[in-house]
């Protein structure tokens, strides 16, 4: 799930997009989005699966913008890692996921996550993530998900 570690250039987040952010309903925007994605907002997302048809041929490839959570998949080998500011990772839409603040046991409110999202076919995420780690002059993490092991070129 985990890909890379890239360096974000500072990006003015729209009012509508932070607002947002405070609620656990999942909400996207295109709105003044960069780099050809959109804007992604909670501030945490139970356990599920996105069960429209639109998702059969799609992955979702993230990076976190703000962020003190952690992200969860339930077939990585690690279930849930912690997705820092400018984490790239990948979710499958067709897999149970989740995401939630990795404090959120000792704070009465939740946090905001704020996030930038591609949403691209399937036989075209491996070299999405190469030019998203080249682009913003990534550094590839160990991948031993066995789904997203050979993607790194």
């Amino acid at each position: 799930m985990m890909l890379a570690e890239l360096e974000l250039p500072k990006t003015a987040i729209p009012e509508s997009v932070r607002l947002n952010a405070r609620s656990p309903h999942i909400y996207t925007s295109r709105t003044q989005a960069p780099h050809g994605a959109i804007w992604i907002s909670c501030c945490y997302a139970t356990p599920h699966v996105d069960k429209s048809t639109l998702w059969n041929h799609k992955l979702f490839l993230t990076v976190s913008v703000v962020s003190k959570h952690m992200a969860g998949d339930a077939l990585a080998p690690h279930p849930q890692e912690a997705v820092p500011v400018g984490r790239l990772f990948v979710v499958d839409p067709l897999v149970a996921h989740w995401l939630f603040d990795e404090s959120a046991w000792e704070r009465k409110a939740t946090r905001s996550w704020i996030g930038l999202q591609w949403e691209v076919d399937r036989d075209q995420a491996a070299q999405k993530a190469n030019e998203l780690v080249s682009q913003f002059n990534g550094r590839w993490l160990q991948l031993d998900d066995e789904r997203y092991k050979n993607w790194r070129h």
